[in-house]
């Protein structure tokens, strides 16, 4: 539902701050079906099919990944941006419609741990600051007291949040978790694969429109190579996943 709200939100922003914060808002709605819709697979399916599963929730991932920067060019070229947003909504609409039927209210649990609001908030705080630096360092300089200010402000929230989560009964994120030498290892991978696949995906459109001349349309058509490579390899990784677990494949 938040998805789809900032949807219409985004279309119909009238200058680029309400665009900004209609974006924000659309990001929180699809923050949050990425962080739910592996925990509903996880709990859907048996440990055996669950690697299958998750690759193919990768595969049309990626095919939506692959579709939508063609045809995001192809509709801003002949409607203009906003049609770009308007196009999420029926398609959000026609996924909270088969939710709603699909998937089974949770069954009662006996104990509800309680959302962490300190770790979420320094969470939040330390992110933002951290991003804040990040993206105006170029432009204030990197050595300005505002970046540097920023820096140690978002150290020390960081900081701050690793304290608390170590000492909250609930944690929003629990850091005896990176204990255990395959999630560690999982999230490092995790992490080195995201910087790798997104820094092209956001970077490589202003450089194909740019640089390089391209309408939006060929831009896109072009950026949809990488998302085709992954849907395809993504069901690959599943199985083999649900066939050798976290252990490295035997050679042939």
């Amino acid at each position: 539902g938040l998805f789809i709200l900032g949807s219409v939100a985004c279309g119909l922003s009238p200058t680029a701050g309400w665009l900004i914060g209609a974006r924000g808002f659309q990001a929180v709605g699809s923050a949050m079906l990425m962080a739910t819709s592996p925990a509903l697979l996880t709990a859907a399916f048996p440990a055996r099919q669950r690697g299958r599963a998750l690759g193919l929730q990768a595969t049309f991932t990626y095919l939506g990944l692959m579709v939508g920067p063609t045809a995001g060019g192809w509709l801003t070229q002949r409607f203009g941006w906003p049609s770009i947003f308007f196009l999420s909504v029926p398609v959000g609409l026609v996924a909270l419609a088969l939710t709603l039927f699909a998937v089974a209210p949770d069954a009662q649990r006996e104990r509800r741990e309680p959302f962490d609001p300190a770790g979420a908030l320094l969470f939040l705080s330390g992110l933002t600051a951290l991003l804040l630096a990040l993206s105006h360092g170029q432009d204030w300089g990197w050595s300005s007291s505002k970046v540097i200010g920023l820096l140690v402000l978002a150290l020390a929230l960081l900081g701050a949040f690793l304290a608390v989560e170590k000492r909250v009964r609930f944690p929003m994120i629990d850091l005896t978790l990176f204990d255990v030498r395959i999630i560690r290892a999982a999230t490092v991978s995790a992490l080195l694969s995201y910087i790798c696949v997104y820094s092209v995906t956001f970077l490589m459109p202003f450089y194909l429109m740019r640089f390089r001349g391209m309408p939006p349309g060929q831009a896109g058509l072009l950026l949809s190579a990488q998302a085709l490579t992954m849907a395809i390899t993504a069901p690959l990784s599943g199985a083999l996943s649900d066939r050798i677990g976290s252990r490295l494949a035997p050679p042939p």
